[in-house]
């Protein structure tokens, strides 16, 4: 999603909002992670064998990196536009 064009980001967004889904870590009560806690959710999520990778080689690393670009947009989609 990161390098989807904003309207469809947008569009993805307030659906979420819409149907009531959360957004951010914080909202699922992922208050206080560190980035080491977000590393081994996805060292987890790496592992486990139902983890459909569509042959490409995805890291640990990189989850991480989804993890919290996701929780940052999800934040910057929470504020009230002015």
């Amino acid at each position: 999603m990161t390098d989807a064009e904003p309207a469809v980001l947008d569009e993805a967004y307030d659906f979420c909002r819409k149907v009531g889904l959360s957004t951010t870590l914080v909202e699922i009560g992922l208050n206080d992670l560190t980035y080491e806690d977000i590393y081994k959710i996805a060292v987890f999520a790496h592992e486990d064998p139902y983890m459909c990778h569509d042959g490409a080689s995805i890291t640990p690393k990189q989850i991480a990196a989804a993890i919290v670009m996701a929780d940052k947009m999800g934040r910057v989609y929470k504020q009230p536009i002015i």
